[in-house]
């Protein structure tokens, strides 16, 4: 007993230590990458225009509101791969997935009708977005075993890729390059992170008793990231459908800079799963907390004071009130970054999922309504905060967990 009361206080500095270590990798790793990602929504725009990259945004979106859901994938991925010692679940993940994946191609006419895109176009969002979540997989597989680097190195140069693509053929009718060139990285990074996991890992393995109880049947909780992730990105929806198409791609490009603030809640969650059952664990929910909230809100600031003054002077056509609609999307994007985190953490420790999924479904219809009565960019760009308003409001209610 001595000895545990001394090795404790140890214990704690090191998971918290690890904790900030790993956190802060997958953080300036999303951060890296979501600057490359806005360079190249910018060279999209410059290519083109804010009327083109109104169609282009709401389906590239897709792909972007599939990333920040396969979190949930993800989490329960990196919590199977932990518990069996063996990358053996994730195929049987990768199964399951196939099928809503494939099921979300039929939505097609109905995403091309509402988006005013061509079938090709719609075809193209959502297979990116299909692809987004399977692609989760192979990334928890390296960050189940610690290789961050090599999942963020494999995830920028994805990023960097697509830019050039967009550069070296930018004569190609703009919206399907982008939609292409986003759907051929994301499959070829995901086969390059899947290859190195198992050659890095092979030493690894756990008998098939092990594997029966690896915890499958938690993969619906990715139906609450979508959830949690859907409301940031609507107004790119919406504002294609009921707003003028110059003024519907500014606001498109605010709600992306929006969502990519929110992305931040996902590294630093995935960076925590794995320890949440460690002696620190308190503890590090807390530094987790913090990491989420300080580089949102540093994002945040980022985007709202120079993003007016730089972004216009990179791209050919004008971005009127820029300022105003971004300031809404950052706010939306800091406050669901934290809830987010907290959704996660709170259902991993046995809250019911379900008070969020509804919490959520409400918060996008009320959001929804808002927006459609409205009918007003104003309305679009501050309706995430309604949604995140009714959803704080639940959290708040949930009874806490042991």
């Amino acid at each position: 007993m001595n000895q545990g009361e001394v090795n404790e206080p140890q214990d704690l500095r090191l998971n918290a230590s690890s904790l900030l270590h790993s956190g802060t990798i997958l953080v300036i790793g999303a951060g890296l990458g979501g600057i490359v990602n806005a360079i190249f929504n910018l060279l999209l725009i410059r290519v083109s225009s804010t009327s083109t990259y109104s169609s282009a945004g709401p389906l590239l979106a897709l792909g972007t509101v599939a990333a920040s859901a396969s979190v949930g994938i993800e989490y329960v991925a990196i919590s199977m791969i932990t518990k069996t010692n063996s990358f053996t679940p994730v195929v049987r993940q990768l199964l399951r997935l196939a099928i809503p994946a494939t099921l979300a191609l039929a939505l097609t006419p109905l995403a091309s009708s509402f988006l005013k895109v061509s079938n090709l176009e719609a075809f193209l969002g959502i297979l990116l977005a299909s692809l987004t979540l399977v692609a989760a997989l192979p990334t928890a597989m390296l960050v189940a075993r610690g290789m961050l680097l090599a999942s963020v190195s494999i995830a920028l140069a994805e990023a960097v890729v697509r830019c050039l693509a967009l550069l070296l053929a930018h004569r190609v009718e703009p919206v399907r390059l982008a939609l292409w060139a986003s759907v051929i990285v994301t499959a070829v990074g995901a086969g390059i992170m899947a290859v190195y996991a198992v050659i890095r890992d092979r030493k690894n393995a756990a008998p098939q008793s092990v594997l029966e109880h690896s915890g499958e049947g938690q993969l619906w909780k990715s139906v609450l990231a979508l959830g949690l992730y859907i409301p940031i990105t609507l107004p790119t929806w919406m504002a294609r459908h009921w707003l003028p198409n110059d003024v519907a791609g500014v606001v498109s490009f605010a709600a992306f800079l929006g969502s990519g603030v929110m992305m931040f809640a996902g590294p630093v969650t995935s960076a925590l799963m794995p320890r949440l059952h460690a002696v620190a664990e308190r503890s590090s929910i807390r530094r987790g907390a913090v990491l989420t909230l300080g580089f949102a809100l540093i994002a945040s600031l980022g985007v709202v004071l120079v993003g007016p003054l730089l972004l216009p002077s990179l791209v050919t056509s004008p971005l009127p009130d820029l300022t105003r609609f971004l300031i809404p999307a950052c706010l939306g994007g800091t406050g669901w970054a934290v809830a987010a985190y907290f959704t996660w953490v709170k259902s991993a420790n046995g809250a019911p999922s379900g008070i969020f999924i509804g919490a959520a479904v409400i918060g996008i219809v009320l959001e929804w309504i808002l927006g459609a009565t409205l009918n007003s960019a104003a309305a679009i760009t501050w309706s995430p905060l309604l949604a995140l308003a009714v959803f704080a409001l639940a959290f708040i209610m949930t009874p806490k967990s042991n």
